[in-house]
């Protein structure tokens, strides 16, 4: 095998594993562009810049010409979310970049399948996660105690459900919504007083895909119409079906209908409940602990101040949402984390998953207008805050590229590290 023919081969090793790091990080649940663009980093890192990557919403395709010849691999991708994985491909990506050789690169991603959540840490962390939304959102003792079991029960079930995503949501919508509807029961017989409403926020919290909906949304944004649309629609899909089944039960429930979801105005209380919350959701995801606590420790500084915002519930996310992606991005500099995975944990408290619910009790109590409110405050909070993270993205890589051009030029050469 003569000189040429050993590069073409290393190259075309390149071309897999950056579709593999491209593949995972979709899995993972990051948007098109996002995984694209740290696909052609891993290319450029190794010095094959011509290659081109094409996302449709069940596979992924590279494409590279090398000595000539024109190579087209693809391969199929499952869609998740999974803080776990998103910092695996953070870390073969900082690798990549730090001159470490292609095997090692190779080595790291072939971890994820070795990456298996435990099953105990997910049900600790979706408990921690509801009880702390259901406090933050007003709730008492007796409503925290019904989000938590409910938590705990869904975190179980969607262990079990993990291979029927069709009927998943709204199995665990029913089962939620039932636990806090036992709790309601036997609250009213035991004359304590108890609000299902603010138990079933803190519990569909969790469950809402608002990660989906912010990544579709984002994929829009960067003019990914196909990919944007088809996760836009299911992940619309998949939230209605959770949060109809929390509503439902709200028909069957003894209580007042004078429910007006608030957040807690008390400073400490407010940051350290939506610490707690986001901590507990990136527990859920599979994060590790220097990101959960440094997405907590955001996701609280971020909430305190969006106290302090006007009450435009869109402004006040859209805004929220550039602060926490500002920190994230570059305050976090310092750390070696994978800022994604971090702004996301950042992102968890400020997901109108409240206002999804409560469409839906207005829609089946036939409150129209009030349904229609809701949802659109939800949809134009979700696209705020989709439109901010997509801005602070491009305007880092916009930046990152002005940088590079004051660097000295690299050698054109397709050598490649083995």
């Amino acid at each position: 095998m003569n000189h040429g023919d050993k590069n073409y081969c290393l190259l075309c090793k390149v071309a897999r594993v950056a579709l593999l790091l491209c593949a995972l990080y979709l899995t993972a649940g990051a948007p098109a562009f996002y995984a694209r663009h740290t696909a052609v980093r891993l290319c450029r890192a190794y010095n094959l810049d011509n290659a081109s990557l094409s996302v449709t919403p069940f596979s992924v395709r590279i494409g590279v010409e090398i000595c000539g010849a024109y190579t087209e691999i693809s391969r199929p991708v499952k869609r998740g979310t999974d803080l776990g994985l998103y910092e695996l491909c953070g870390r073969a990506l900082r690798a990549a970049e730090g001159g470490a050789p292609l095997s090692a690169v190779s080595a790291v991603l072939e971890g994820a399948r070795n990456i298996k959540r435990q099953k105990m840490r997910t049900v600790f962390g979706s408990a921690m996660a509801c009880g702390a939304f259901c406090a933050m959102f007003g709730g008492g003792l007796a409503e925290c105690a019904a989000a938590v079991i409910s938590g705990i029960v869904c975190a179980l079930l969607n262990v079990l459900l993990k291979k029927y995503q069709l009927i998943a949501p709204l199995v665990l919508s029913l089962c939620g919504g039932a636990v806090c509807t036992v709790f309601s029961f036997a609250a009213r017989a035991f004359f304590i007083e108890f609000d299902y409403s603010l138990a079933a926020l803190g519990a569909v919290m969790p469950i809402i895909p608002g990660i989906k909906l912010c990544a579709s949304l984002c994929d829009i944004f960067f003019g990914d119409f196909i990919c944007g649309g088809y996760r836009l629609a299911c992940a619309l899909v998949q939230a209605a079906a959770v949060s109809s089944g929390f509503a439902l039960f709200y028909l069957i429930v003894p209580h007042v209908n004078t429910f007006q979801p608030a957040v807690c105005a008390e400073l400490p209380l407010c940051a350290a409940y939506a610490f707690l919350g986001a901590a507990g959701f990136a527990l859920m995801l599979g994060a590790t602990a220097p990101v959960a606590l440094c997405g907590a420790a955001v996701a609280a500084a971020v909430n305190t101040l969006f106290l302090f915002l006007p009450k435009s519930f869109v402004f006040a996310s859209l805004f929220a949402a550039v602060v926490a992606a500002y920190m994230a991005c570059n305050l976090l500099k310092r750390f070696v984390l994978e800022k994604a995975a971090v702004l996301i944990v950042a992102l968890i408290p400020l997901v109108p998953g409240g206002m999804a619910y409560l469409s839906f009790v207005f829609l089946l109590c036939g409150n129209l207008l009030s349904a229609f409110n809701a949802a659109g405050a939800a949809i134009s909070a979700f696209a705020a805050m989709s439109l901010a993270v997509s801005a602070c993205v491009n305007s880092e890589r916009i930046f990152s590229a002005i940088s590079e051009c004051f660097k000295a030029v690299r050698p054109c050469n397709n050598v490649v590290r083995g």
